[in-house]
């Protein structure tokens, strides 16, 4: 299935600074007026983006971030204090990138590069056949760190990132750093709205358009001859579903909330040369309404009304419907503008009507750095607050947010939001030296003073 979606963007306004999208993309290009990619020509173009640029040292995979906190000057000192032991220690702040140490676990693993460069330790070094000289290195270096601790007014304290790596055999390795700034980029997608409902939890009930397309491949009973697929929402998710179950000849029904000349759709916003498929889908979501079948009214009433025979064969949309319930035995009940309720035997559900990201790692689920900080953080409805320029969070310093969590819902809007936070770290990092150098200087006239 995926590899029959399109992407919104063309594929060469996706591409990054240094490497031609269409060197690297895909040989055989439908259309080059209409130059769309699909999701596995745009994984291809980024992987090997990495490869091509050399950026591997700077990606860790499988790893999941379970805290993010602030560490002000006092916990920073309090920290030593905390982990007084070995292990501790190397948990400390190393703003060195030549004094990543490859631990015991990634040497065991065919040499894995898993080390974080910027501070990363892992938790399984247990300091098992190091010499003397090692310890006493290191030991040395850990000096330096405690010595070198960054100078008031660099820094209004440090980001604590807590989490672990994911290895083979179901291994995690535990992992602790410490950064200056932290960038929230982990997109919108994690947890997938939900209607809230009677029913919501049973098995043919799904929220992501993934698990029709597993449905499809793994023939699961889906076809001409077989009840149903209630696709729910009005989103380009929700016409991806339609189309896959359409193309598949597995029936469709289609329920949303508003009318369908409703100003906010979507479908509304694209051009109809660009993005045909989704016209198409949006022309059925005006000419085959339940409204317009043969006998869709016949029978109608308050009551709950199995209207099953009122379709058409392929596709029949619901426009300002919700559902009201799914029941055990696979009949779902549709509430009409009017308080109808009909019921439908379906064969799946698929509730597509957006999704949240997951910021469980921050505190409070990351609702005060919203705009409005007694709601969850909605690309939508209620993005990350932000500078608009550098992209930092207005509610907290050194903490900057990209992509849907502001807002930018298209890959192609990355690149302005990557610039911009690389373009503040770097005037900062400038005034940065320059204020080290002048504090070193004066350190060596006092006999002292390491940083630069």
């Amino acid at each position: 299935m995926e590899g029959s979606i399109l992407t919104i963007s063309l594929g060469i306004w996706m591409e990054l600074p240094g490497v031609n999208y269409r060197d690297i993309g895909s040989e055989k290009r439908r259309n080059v007026t209409n130059d769309r990619a699909t999701p596995d020509e745009l994984s291809s173009y980024y992987k090997n983006y990495v490869k091509i640029m050399g950026l591997q040292k700077n990606f860790i995979d499988n790893t999941y971030v379970t805290s993010i906190q602030k560490l002000h000057r006092d916990h920073d000192i309090s920290l030593e204090k905390e982990h007084g032991n070995e292990n501790g220690q190397r948990n400390r702040i190393e703003n060195r990138f030549d004094h990543c140490s490859q631990n015991e676990t990634e040497n065991s693993n065919n040499g894995r590069d898993n080390g974080f460069c910027n501070g990363f330790k892992n938790g399984t070094e247990n300091g098992k056949d190091k010499t003397g000289e090692e310890e006493n290195r290191k030991k040395r270096d850990m000096e330096g760190i405690r010595d070198n601790r960054i100078p008031q007014g660099f820094s209004q304290g440090l980001w604590e990132v807590r989490g672990y790596q994911q290895l083979q055999g179901n291994t995690h390795i535990p992992f602790s750093l410490f950064a200056e700034n932290v960038v929230l980029a982990t997109g919108a997608s994690d947890s997938p709205a939900r209607l809230g409902v009677e029913g919501e939890d049973f098995p043919y009930v799904f929220h992501s358009v993934h698990d029709l397309g597993i449905a499809v491949n793994h023939h699961e009973n889906l076809g001409p001859a077989s009840d149903p697929v209630l696709v729910v929402g009005a989103g380009l998710t929700a016409a991806d579903a339609v189309l896959c179950a359409y193309n598949n000849s597995i029936p469709v029904l289609h329920a949303f909330r508003k009318q369908t000349d409703d100003p906010s759709l979507i479908f509304k916003q694209l051009p109809k040369t660009l993005y045909p498929e989704y016209h198409r889908v949006y022309h059925m979501m005006c000419s085959q309404t339940y409204l317009t079948c043969p006998i869709a009214n016949r029978g109608a009433n308050t009551a709950i009304h199995h209207a099953s025979t009122e379709l058409y064969p392929d596709y029949t949309s619901f426009p300002e419907h919700c559902v009201h319930s799914f029941q055990p035995d696979m009949h779902c009940i549709l509430r009409g503008s009017n308080g109808v309720l009909r019921a439908f035997k379906v064969s799946m559900v698929l509730v597509l009507i957006g999704t949240y990201p997951s910021l469980s790692f921050l505190k409070d689920h990351g609702r005060y750095l919203g705009l409005d900080p007694s709601r969850p953080i909605s690309c939508r409805h209620n993005p990350v607050d932000i500078n608009p320029y550098t992209f930092e969070c207005s509610a907290e310093p050194g903490l900057f947010a990209m992509g849907p969590l502001v807002g930018d819902n298209f890959v192609r809007f990355l690149k302005g939001g990557a610039l911009g936070i690389a373009s503040c770290l770097l005037k900062r990092l400038k005034q940065m030296k320059k204020k080290g150098k002048l504090i070193a200087d004066e350190g060596d006239s006092r006999g002292g003073g390491e940083f630069v």
